[in-house]
């Protein structure tokens, strides 16, 4: 991650321009990275106070080291933690859990990649630290619509333990510094 100047073409006078770069385990890119940048950037592009640094560049950049099921949300929250190290100011933070259901509706909280690949659907939300409101949403597969209002409730549930986590790196940041 780094903050630089930005070439005259890309300068935005009015906020940061936030770019975000991921790549696979493997190096190739392919769909799916570029998907998963374009997440990752909305999340961004939501949560920096871009408006502070106007005429800058945000580079975050997420590298796949070990995919063991969650890769998504596990990218998600590695992002948020590195502005929070990097001091980039925000205007809320924001955690991402996963959901696996399988045939028989059973819900698995962040499932390992077995379960990812044996489940029916997989369920991805991300929510801000403010409010608890839902940021963003993927979904992949089929599921009723009770299915996944129950994901998302229980979903907010480990977001909330995400918060809790965020809020002790901050405290123990702040009196190690």
């Amino acid at each position: 991650m780094c903050t630089a100047q930005v070439s005259s073409q890309k300068e935005n006078i009015e906020r940061s321009r936030i770019e975000v770069h991921y790549q696979s385990k493997s190096g190739a890119t392919c769909c799916k990275d570029r998907d998963y940048e374009s997440f990752i950037k909305s999340i961004c592009d939501e949560v920096i106070a871009s408006r502070l640094h106007p005429r800058t560049s945000i580079l975050v950049s997420v590298i796949e080291r070990h995919d063991d099921g969650c890769l998504l949300p596990c990218a998600v929250n590695a992002t948020v933690t590195a502005l929070i190290d990097a001091g980039i100011p925000m205007n809320f933070l924001a955690a991402a859990a996963m959901c696996a259901v399988d045939e028989d509706g059973q819900i698995t909280i962040d499932p390992n990649r077995d379960a990812v690949e044996a489940s029916v659907a997989t369920v991805t939300v991300v929510l801000d630290s403010k409010n608890r409101q839902l940021l963003a949403a993927k979904t992949s597969g089929s599921l009723s619509s009770k299915t996944l209002n129950k994901c998302i409730s229980d979903l907010t549930d480990s977001c909330t333990d995400i918060f809790v986590a965020y809020k002790s790196l901050l405290t123990n940041n702040v009196y190690e510094g």
